[in-house]
């Protein structure tokens, strides 16, 4: 799993229930002696509840951790190519500092949790839940509709705004919006002279470790 990480209740939560999805009560986490990184590992054992067991790489010797370099490479790919493909259909270029970039890194791990085959045949989700990632998904950065729940029933009970990612742990999707992100169950695709906004893009305002802290009661 990729993701931003910031000292705040927030990030403690995204880390806490990333570490749970894993379904296991003892992991293995591997890092170097770099000081910012030895930190949130030392935070991370304090706050999670259960056994988590450092393994820390020889000083300089950052190929001691092959698989997690590897793991880190294939992420990068991922994202250069999200990118590459983003900003080709929407005709934009993302600023470095647009909370969307942020969003398109953590998507990169996630789609190689759902879909990259190892040498025994599954994915990692598969080895986690027992059976293969079967559900479609829009491309990242399309704009979708999301359902929300309405006050009457002669409100649309349809919106729009970009698609960030998905919760793998529940198969709810991820929805940005100028207001926040949103976490919802049910989305549709909107057709294709309408599946890119770079105005609705670059109003996304919430990067990907705040939004578990932003209000859902009004979406479903």
């Amino acid at each position: 799993r990729s993701t931003l990480d910031r000292s705040s209740a927030a990030s403690d939560v995204y880390k806490r229930q990333g570490l749970n999805s894993l379904g296991y009560k003892r992991v293995n986490m591997k890092s170097d002696q770099e000081n910012a990184l030895s930190a949130v590992v030392d935070a991370t054992k304090v706050m999670w509840k259960g056994e988590l067991v450092v393994e820390k790489s020889p000083k300089g010797e950052s190929r001691s951790n092959g698989e997690v370099e590897r793991a880190v490479q294939t992420v990068h790919g991922m994202s250069r190519t999200l990118k590459v493909h983003l900003e080709s259909y929407a005709r934009m270029s993302l600023d470095p500092k647009c909370p969307v970039l942020a969003w398109l890194i953590e998507y990169g791990a996630v789609l190689h949790m759902l879909f990259h085959t190892g040498v025994d045949g599954m994915t990692p989700y598969q080895r986690i839940k027992g059976k293969p990632w079967t559900i479609a998904l829009p491309a990242f950065g399309e704009c979708v509709e999301y359902k929300k729940r309405t006050r009457h029933k002669l409100e649309d009970r349809w919106d729009t705004g970009i698609y960030l990612g998905v919760k793998h742990a529940t198969t709810e999707r991820i929805v940005g919006t100028s207001t926040g992100s949103y976490v919802v169950q049910s989305i549709r695709r909107v057709p294709e002279d309408r599946r890119y906004d770079s105005q609705m893009l670059a109003s996304v305002r919430a990067v990907s470790y705040t939004h578990l802290t932003l209000p859902t009661s009004d979406l479903v």
